[in-house]
């Protein structure tokens, strides 16, 4: 009887110290599962961030950065106001559009022309130097119109233009210089910085520089 009694005992004591094991491997187990279940909501986090990180820097199938789409927004709103003037020195035949294209390198910031003439789009660089400073100046004109929308009640009263006038001929110098007299109706004073002789028949007010050696003078002229 005491030989049955102590390997009863031993049974008692190993079936014992097996339950103890599977409990504290059940512990184990469920602090695993809850830690494996932790980290894989950590990594969706994560990988979430990284997503929108890759998004924000480009990395996306429109090859769009956030700077660039912040910046579309406003040259949508730029080529609005720019087509309004660019429409009246061109006689209605070219407008600025945003090339939607994905390009090779990041996008949203292209700039394409429209020709009503032959009805297509192309790449702005192939207007020709006069028309490429029509599209150059509704821009400026456009950009300004943005800026004091923009800048709390802000009035850009002065506009100064430098040079670009010699590569117009006589029609479409004519035509910009209508432009940027009309401005003078919105109370701008816009300043011309030019050689270009045709202009001193169309401006009322000259700052005529020349230079004497060393030293440059200055005078007005009233016409």
């Amino acid at each position: 009887v005491s030989v049955q009694q102590t390997e009863l005992t031993q049974i008692t004591t190993q079936l014992n110290q097996h339950e103890y094991k599977v409990d504290f491997n059940k512990t184990k187990f469920t602090a695993i599962k809850n830690l494996i279940a932790e980290l894989n909501d950590y990594l969706h986090t994560q990988q979430e961030i990284f997503q929108l990180s890759e998004i924000l820097a480009g990395k996306n199938e429109h090859k769009l950065t956030l700077e660039n789409y912040v910046l579309i927004h406003y040259l949508e709103r730029i080529l609005g106001q720019a087509n309004q003037r660019l429409a009246l020195m061109t006689n209605q035949r070219y407008q600025l559009k945003r090339r939607q294209q994905v390009s090779q390198g990041y996008s949203g910031l292209e700039i394409d022309v429209f020709d009503a003439y032959s009805n297509q789009t192309r790449h702005i660089s192939s207007l020709s130097g006069g028309e490429s400073f029509q599209a150059s100046l509704a821009l400026a004109l456009g950009l300004s119109e943005i800026v004091q929308q923009e800048a709390g009640g802000i009035v850009l009263s002065s506009m100064f233009v430098d040079e670009g006038f010699g590569t117009l001929d006589q029609e479409t110098l004519e035509t910009a210089l209508d432009t940027l007299l009309s401005l003078k109706s919105t109370g701008r004073m816009v300043g011309i910085i030019s050689h270009v002789s045709e202009l001193k028949q169309r401006i009322p007010l000259i700052l005529e520089v020349t230079t004497e050696g060393y030293q440059s003078v200055t005078q007005f002229k009233q016409q």
